[in-house]
């Protein structure tokens, strides 16, 4: 079953973009009176749901080819115009079946990949147009990236190919798009005779198994293909039931929405949970996790839920029932945070329930790109952090909520102005705000979003904290906040020089990170009504726990796949910034080394071989493993401050993100 044999026991079937809904009104009646007339002769040209594809469709019955399913249809069409010696162009990763069907008729297949491994590229499947070219086959929206291409695209595509050469679009997801934004492709089939529109029963009318697709085409293209139809027949059972589910149109249309719907609600867990998730526009997700998208597979498989690996190129994901949804955001959640306890899944969520409950659309300028920048999904540490703290000192954590969205406010803002110092285009995997806003926009928004952290805190005291305990919170998280700009500033000291002293990283780390961790659990602590060394232990304990977080965040984009991370390392060396194993590279390692080290920061490379260069330095000279072990003699540190606190759930909870922060993959 499309790879999913290695699933031990299937539980949900998310690899085949099944339709889970049941049968749409008057097709189980339908199927039920065909069954009752097996003895009767089959209708080989299937003229009854011709007439009433053409009918639906408002197209010339001459111009309608139905089948055994779109591969079928597919089969019988290019049979008829290619051979021994002709080329059929399409993309790939696209519908596995294309390169078969292409070889099946001794034609060869032109595969092109696509554009940033997401959509289709048009102008170069226009270049790849040969004298032996008969066709180009373009999958919109495509399978399995769920890119969709709009009417000038492919507009565009036709105008440039020969005038013998056949442009034909399937439309397998047509019903899962957005109208406006997928080419209209029975109107340019209207317009050219150039243009074959293939569709099918399988995905929207939930026909998978009775197999039923068809084809509109110009008279010239169909009238050839007629004679092949005895192979390819449509039953009497799935012809009924096609030409019911034409009939309940409005019931297909409500029903591809709610997929919609829920594809998008498991599109934002996903991101949510840190992974690089691109827009669908079909009733699947991709997730472009490269060869690290494996064991994703086999840990979803040991759980019984199968979904399809393509190429090791990533992970399609079938959009399933809510209870499948829900079940694979669970297991996603476990997959990236290494197995975060509940309590702590809690506290996250009743955070981000807090934090959309304060940031309603309000259609002010300002606030809504604050907005913006909030509710990208980001893992929300350092609320986590504060709320810990004051649990783990006795305090009533509700109390705390304003105050630990606080600092989510300053670290927000000040991811905000670093996107704006570093010309980044991307934040949280979407467009950074100054991207999307423009940098003035992002300069005031940043500010707005730090100012906003003063009044949060404020916010406490009407929750029954004392205004004491508020003011020295206050003073904590603003202590921190300066600590971010001056290492922000000393970062900048930095720039192109991997001959600085180690010693002067960890500590624009300790500024820059460990400040701001040291700052939500001081204020927890006080919010929670500690005495002085339980604040002060809490403030130990995070200043070590943001250096090893540092130092394991520098590290990841070399140990993983970045589509996984969401952490290239692409930005550090555009801006030729020395990160953590850069410089312990060129402190611990040979002459040689160090040369190779100095020009991958010197931005005389191009930033994918500036990378390489160091990713293969790292190897040699044993970088990333004497960083882990740095790392992690960090995290004991920090847990040693824990050891006088209550032994409660939430100093638990303050371990459990300390062992996290160096064994994760974002």
């Amino acid at each position: 079953m499309n790879g999913d044999l290695s699933v031990p026991k299937i539980i949900h079937q998310l690899s085949l973009n099944e339709n889970f809904a049941p049968p749409l009104p008057g097709v189980r009646e339908a199927v039920i009176d065909a069954a009752d007339h097996p003895h009767l002769t089959l209708d080989a040209l299937a003229g009854g749901l011709t007439a009433a594809l053409a009918v639906h469709l408002g197209v010339p019955a001459s111009d309608v080819m139905v089948g055994a399913g779109s591969g079928a249809v597919l089969q019988q069409l290019l049979t008829g115009i290619a051979g021994p010696g002709a080329e059929v162009v399409h993309a790939s990763p696209s519908f596995w079946g294309y390169g078969p069907l292409v070889r099946n008729t001794g034609a060869t297949p032109i595969e092109l990949p696509l554009e940033d491994g997401y959509g289709t590229d048009v102008d170069a499947m226009a270049a790849a147009v040969t004298s032996r070219t008969k066709a180009v086959l373009l999958c919109n929206p495509n399978n399995p990236t769920g890119a969709v291409l709009g009417h000038s695209e492919v507009r565009r595509l036709l105008d440039a190919l020969p005038p013998d050469v056949l442009l034909i679009v399937d439309e397998a997801y047509r019903e899962f798009c957005d109208p406006g934004e997928i080419a209209d492709a029975l109107a340019l089939y209207r317009e050219d005779p150039r243009v074959v529109v293939v569709r099918t029963f399988s995905k929207s009318h939930g026909l998978l198994g009775l197999r039923v697709g068809y084809l509109v085409a110009a008279e010239q293209v169909v009238t050839p293909l007629r004679g092949t139809a005895p192979f390819f027949r449509v039953s009497t059972v799935a012809q009924a039931a096609a030409i019911a589910a034409l009939a309940a149109e409005e019931e297909m249309r409500a029903r591809c929405a709610a997929v919609c719907a829920e594809r998008e609600r498991l599109r934002a867990a996903l991101v949510d949970h840190g992974l690089s998730v691109p827009p669908s526009a079909g009733n699947y997700l991709w997730l472009p996790l490269g060869t690290e998208g494996r064991p994703l597979v086999e840990f979803l498989s040991g759980h019984g839920i199968a979904v399809s690996e393509v190429d090791g190129l990533g992970i399609r994901v079938t959009v399933g029932t809510r209870e499948a949804n829900d079940a694979v955001i669970a297991l996603v959640a476990q997959y990236t945070r290494k197995g975060f306890s509940a309590a702590a899944e809690a506290v996250v969520a009743r955070l981000r329930e807090a934090l959309h409950g304060e940031w309603p659309a309000r259609h002010d300028p300002v606030l809504d790109i604050a907005r913006y920048a909030l509710l990208a999904p980001g893992k929300m540490l350092r609320p986590l952090l504060l709320t810990a703290a004051a649990g783990a000192v006795g305090g009533d954590v509700e109390r705390v909520v304003p105050a630990a969205l606080a600092v989510e406010y300053l670290h927000v803002g000040s991811l905000v102005h670093d996107d704006v110092i570093d010309d980044d285009e991307t934040r949280r995997g979407r467009p950074s705000v100054q991207h999307r806003f423009g940098v003035s926009d992002a300069i005031v928004t940043g500010d707005a979003l730090m100012l906003r952290t003063f009044g949060s805190v404020a916010e406490s005291v009407e929750r029954g904290v004392p205004e004491a305990a508020a003011l020295e919170a206050v003073r904590a998280i603003s202590d921190a906040g300066v600590d971010v700009c001056r290492g922000q500033a000393l970062e900048g000291v930095m720039t192109a020089d991997p001959s600085r002293p180690l010693s002067e990283h960890l500590e624009v780390m300790a500024l820059k990170t460990g400040a701001l961790f040291r700052g939500a659990c001081r204020a927890g602590a006080v919010l929670g009504g500690a005495e002085p060394a339980a604040v002060d232990a809490l403030g130990q304990f995070a200043e070590h726990l943001g250096l090893a977080f540092q130092m394991y965040d520098d590290l990841l984009p070399y140990l993983a796949d970045p589509a996984v991370t969401g952490k290239s390392g692409l930005s550090d060396l555009r801006n030729q910034r020395p990160t953590y194993p850069v410089l312990l590279a060129h402190e611990t390692g040979t002459a040689e080394q160090r040369a190779r080290v100095v020009s991958a920061l010197s931005g005389e490379l191009a930033p994918d071989e500036a990378f390489a260069t160091l990713r293969d330095v790292f190897d040699e000279a044993g970088v990333l493993k004497r960083g882990l072990e740095h790392a992690e003699a960090e995290i004991a540190l920090a847990k040693s401050y824990l050891v006088d606190l209550l032994p409660n759930e939430y100093t638990a909870m303050l371990a459990e993100v300390a062992d996290m922060s160096v064994d994760r993959r974002r």
